[in-house]
């Protein structure tokens, strides 16, 4: 069973990125947005511990009910669910990563709203006259020269099962209350912040001379993050929650919209909906993707920095289902 949450920031949000910051070399801090499901379970394990009276240090030394471990794990390691998403909620409308084996034709005129997709499929290699070490090779044909995968934006959840070779781009938000049929770019769902912020010492005194910029995100008008967890917690159907860096926190809901309803049947393709971490299995399987991304986090148990892990991002796709974070394409 998979429960699905809003998320309303407060005010912005912050999420740190991997790179370290040294003085005199970069005073920018990088952030990550949409934040990394695991930074969410992070959160809900919190806010579970924190409704239900549990003792952060009880937890963290294993002095705890037996049914606090089944709920959310033992400290120091994963948490027993997977969270899905997130994603964006735009008043009714629910956006999810566009498949990064979509195109489109790369010099469109900026006054175009309507553009073309190409799927790209796999590549009869048996007849060609070059090698290559992957045997799943995809290929795209446009009607231009120059494609551009269409990976790193979002769409209307419709465009999951559709057939349909064209689509509505938009740069912005419109004052629809239903879409269908629609890609739009990410930074169309926020805006950033600049903040400039000071260092401290471990006895939380200043640091002389030590000042750091940083960017926040604040969702546009009436955009959400909406997320699924594989697994009912015993938490209110609503409350307050913190999320991310700096203690920002807003107000989680439980709610009864479901995207994972739309699946397809017999499909060789299956999407991320967000980053999954890089395994043997998961390489073995890759069709598309973007960049790799890394990550790492800060150990609430070990209270230590993480290890950086590689992932893929969301959006990028498979020709298995590997779990409840993948979703079937036509």
């Amino acid at each position: 069973m998979i429960e699905w949450y809003t998320f309303k920031p407060i005010d912005t949000l912050f999420f740190k990125g991997a790179q370290p910051m040294e003085i005199g070399q970069n005073h920018t801090a990088s952030a990550i947005f949409p934040p990394a499901p695991q930074t969410i379970s992070g959160a809900l394990r919190t806010a579970y511990l924190k409704q239900n009276n549990v003792s952060f240090t009880d937890y963290n030394h294993g002095d705890v009910k037996p049914d606090v471990h089944l709920a959310i794990g033992k400290s120091g390691q994963k948490a027993p669910f997977q969270v899905i998403g997130p994603l964006f909620l735009y008043k009714k409308t629910v956006f999810v990563p566009t498949p990064y084996h979509w195109y489109t034709d790369k010099n469109l005129e900026k006054s175009e709203n309507t553009i073309p997709i190409y799927k790209a499929k796999p590549l009869n290699t048996t007849n060609q006259v070059f090698k290559a070490c992957n045997t799943q090779l995809l290929w795209a044909k446009g009607k231009s020269s120059e494609l551009k995968t269409l990976g790193g934006q979002w769409m209307t959840k419709d465009l999951l099962l559709t057939q349909e070779n064209q689509v509505t781009l938009l740069a912005t938000l419109p004052n629809n209350e239903c879409l269908t049929k629609t890609i739009l770019d990410q930074s169309a769902f926020y805006s950033t912040e600049q903040r400039t912020g000071i260092a401290l010492k471990s006895d939380r005194q200043v640091r002389e001379g030590c000042l750091y910029s940083f960017t926040h995100y604040r969702l546009a008008p009436e955009v959400v993050l909406f997320f699924g967890v594989t697994q009912k917690l015993d938490l209110a159907s609503n409350g307050v929650m913190m999320l991310g860096g700096e203690k920002r926190f807003g107000h989680y809901e439980k709610c009864s919209v479901d995207i994972m309803e739309l699946r397809a049947e017999n499909s060789q393709c299956f999407m991320a909906l967000s980053a999954v971490e890089s395994t043997k299995e998961l390489d073995e399987c890759l069709m598309a993707a973007g960049r790799p991304l890394y990550r790492g986090g800060w150990d609430m148990h070990k209270r230590f920095h993480k290890p950086l892990t590689g992932f893929y991002p969301a959006g990028s796709v498979f020709n298995k289902n590997l779990g409840d974070n993948f979703v079937a394409l036509l």
